[in-house]
């Protein structure tokens, strides 16, 4: 096995510890997992192509202590899951020297109830996402510490799409706007579609850990909705991964 595969597909889910407790389903020598967060705003799935392994269902309930025994071991490590009644109940973990046991949890105890995300017809706004625009993106993001949402706002006649950061994020002060009374980053986009668009305010730290965790990708997509809704993809010869932001108007 691996080690830094398995810890690229972890670190797509595991969005800096904003996601622990998933099921791992291995089928077809591929490792996927679909995640929500508790109030529903996020929804994701990740699928890494090649894990050659046996058809599996593992219940991963705390993600950063798996990480944390993964950094024991070699880089290429012996990986295995020992059942009992078909049921995986650890994974085991072995390189030259070191051996580490993992519990797997009980799948009832691991929400798998994941939400389809609604059919809101087409985006208004397609964005041409770059390796320029992640590096912008978080470098602002690190500027502005309070900065817990931003928004994206389009002009179909003037061709210009912008992402928007504020240092208090993008609500409204006292009847006026975020940019009239914070310091204020404005990023243009490209976008292969466009139509006019308002503000769709977008959660800032899910938005900078998806991309930070996502900048290996050769394909992408990045669809925003006007009726609320942020939609990504990456794809890589290795890994896909998609993602339903909520807005937070």
């Amino acid at each position: 096995m691996n080690k830094q595969n398995l810890l690229t597909f972890i670190k797509k889910y595991h969005l800096a510890g904003l996601v622990e407790s998933v099921v791992w389903k291995i089928k077809d020598n591929k490792l996927s997992t679909k995640f929500v967060l508790d109030d529903q705003t996020l929804l994701g799935k990740v699928i890494c192509n090649e894990f050659e392994y046996e058809d599996s269902d593992l219940g991963i309930s705390e993600t950063s202590k798996f990480i944390k025994m993964l950094s024991v071991l070699d880089d290429t490590f012996d990986f295995s899951v020992s059942k009992v009644a078909d049921k995986a109940k650890t994974i085991l973990m072995k390189d030259n020297d070191s051996n580490t046991k993992y519990i797997l949890s009980n799948l009832d105890l691991i929400n798998t109830r994941i939400p389809v995300p609604a059919n809101i017809g087409d985006p208004s706004i397609k964005i041409e996402m770059t390796a320029d625009f992640i590096n912008k993106f978080i470098k602002a993001k690190a500027s502005f510490e309070k900065c817990d949402s931003f928004y994206i706002t389009a002009d179909e006649l003037t061709n210009e799409c912008k992402v928007v950061l504020t240092e208090g994020g993008a609500e409204s002060i006292e009847g006026q706007s975020s940019v009239e009374t914070n310091n204020t980053i404005s990023i243009n986009v490209n976008t292969l579609e466009l139509a006019d668009v308002n503000k769709v305010s977008v959660n800032a730290v899910l938005f900078k850990d998806i991309i930070d965790a996502n900048k290996d990708f050769t394909e992408c997509t990045f669809d925003v909705y006007k009726k609320g809704l942020i939609h990504l993809t990456f794809k890589n010869e290795l890994y896909t991964s998609d993602y339903h932001l909520v807005s937070m108007q």
